[in-house]
This record gives structure tokens, C-alpha cells and sequence, in this order.
């Protein structure tokens, strides 16, 4: 739970994320350099050229592993680089998708005065060949986003993304049963119980859709790809605390060889 808030704070403030760093490099180096006196303190060094091979070679050796780190973090971000575009390119269509489908039709609702007639309007337009495909196609697009995004735990920044996703793809899908099942109905003849304020409820939904929905649905993936191109720019919370750990391994064996050996 700790990590979690610090990671979520790290993220929010992560332009001063070299602050916390320096403060983890001084206090982990400080701790080193206490062990390593505490442990080594009773050593001779006589031959200061063997021991500076030595404390050389584990210098050089943290070294590799810090290229080792950047190396993969490299590569992490060439995948989550296109992990963020295709995102991108999949919240929009699929957000696009659904805004022309429900704006074909609300737009005009306000022309039919009787619900029985609205309702046929729904109807009518949502069922048509264009309206069906653009249905088929938010309905792909749910299930891709399922797929990249589903929900897999508490620790993933995805999650919050997702749950949006669903409560619009949910709201959009139960308002397509309802005309479908209510303007079939209609079309054959029969009278529905309470249709006025069926089809008022049916017509605020689809007005509100979109600041009720699509809005924070917005705004969450730009909050959520914001986020990931900073891991980008500035690296992943683990992997700044790594280098950190093993640039205060550098700092404490170099420091250590210099007031222990050098200057003695």
C-alpha cells in the first residue's frame, strides 16, 4: 500500500521525481559506506593498487548492470511508446464511433412530438445499414479494448481506463437493446405501458451520454497516456529506483577506497 500511494504521487509530481532520487542516493550511499566501514574497518591495506583492481573491477561490474537496466528500459519503451499510440488511435475511433451513431439521431429527436413517434425515429435510424455497422464496429472495438485493457489487479494504471470503457460501452448497448426491442414493438402495432417516460428516460441518456460517459472517459485516457509517456521521457518508478540504488553502490565503494585507502 505504501509503494502504491508512492508510486501514484511519483507519477503526479514525477518532473520532480530527481528530488527524491538525490534524497535515496544520499541516504542508501550514507548506509553503505557505514557497512562497509563497520565490516572492512579492521582490514589492512597495505597494497593500495591491488585493492583499487578489486574495488575497479566491482565498480565496473555495477556499471554493466546499470547499461544492462537502460538497455531494457529502451526496449520496454519502444513497446509502450506504440502501446500508447495504439490506445490512442483505439479510444478515439471507438469514442467517434459512438458520438456520430447517437448524433445522427439526437440531433433531430426534438421534430417528433409524440414518444410513439420518437421512438420510431430511434428506431429507424439506429437499425438502419449504416447505423448496424457502426455498431458492429464499437462493439470490435469494446472487445479490443477488453483485451488491452482489462482489468488484472488493483496495481494496474489501466484499471480506472477500463472501468470507464465499460460504463460507456454498458450505457451505449442498453440504450441500442431498448430501442431495438421497444421500437420493434412499435413497428408492430403493439401499445407499450409508461411509453412517455420511457422514451424520456431513453432521450435524456442519450443527451447525457456524452458528459456523463464520453467526457471523463476523455479525459481519464489522456490523464492515463500522459502518465505513460512520462515513464517514457523519464523512466519507470522501479527502474529510477534501481539506478538509484546502484548509482549509491558506485558512489559508496569509490568514496570508501578513496578515505580508507588513497588517503590513508
Amino acid at each position: 500500500m505504501i509503494f502504491k500511494n508512492i508510486k501514484k504521487m511519483d507519477a503526479i509530481y514525477i518532473k520532480y521525481s530527481w528530488i527524491w532520487e538525490f534524497i535515496l542516493i544520499f541516504a542508501v550511499t550514507y548506509i553503505c559506506l557505514c557497512l562497509l566501514s563497520h565490516f572492512l574497518n579492521d582490514i589492512v591495506y597495505d597494497d593500495a593498487r591491488e585493492i583499487g583492481i578489486v574495488f575497479g573491477a566491482l565498480i565496473a561490474g555495477v556499471i554493466s548492470l546499470i547499461i544492462s537496466l537502460n538497455n531494457k528500459e529502451s526496449e520496454i519503451n519502444k513497446y509502450r511508446a506504440k502501446w500508447c499510440e495504439d490506445i490512442r488511435i483505439l479510444a478515439y475511433s471507438y469514442i467517434a464511433t459512438i458520438s456520430s451513431t447517437i448524433n445522427t439521431v439526437s440531433f433531430m429527436d426534438v421534430k417528433f412530438k409524440t414518444p410513439y413517434s420518437k421512438l420510431g425515429h430511434y428506431y429507424d435510424n439506429f437499425f438502419n445499414a449504416s447505423a448496424m455497422e457502426a455498431i458492429r464496429e464499437t462493439e470490435e472495438k469494446g472487445f479490443e479494448i477488453d483485451l488491452m485493457l482489462m482489468n488484472k489487479g488493483d496495481e494496474r494504471t489501466e484499471v480506472s481506463v477500463h472501468v470507464l470503457f465499460e460504463k460507456l460501452n454498458n450505457e451505449f448497448f442498453e440504450i441500442m437493446a431498448f430501442i431495438h426491442r421497444r421500437g420493434g414493438e412499435v413497428k408492430g402495432g403493439e401499445d407499450i405501458e409508461n411509453i412517455e417516460e420511457k422514451i424520456t428516460d431513453i432521450s435524456n441518456r442519450l443527451s447525457l451520454l456524452g458528459g456523463n460517459f464520453i467526457n471523463p472517459l476523455i479525459f481519464e485516457v489522456d490523464g492515463y497516456l500522459n502518465n505513460e509517456w512520462n515513464k517514457i521521457e523519464y523512466g519507470g518508478f522501479w527502474f529510477r529506483v534501481k539506478r538509484c540504488l546502484m548509482f549509491s553502490v558506485i558512489l559508496s565503494l569509490s568514496l570508501f577506497f578513496i578515505f580508507k585507502v588513497v588517503m590513508q
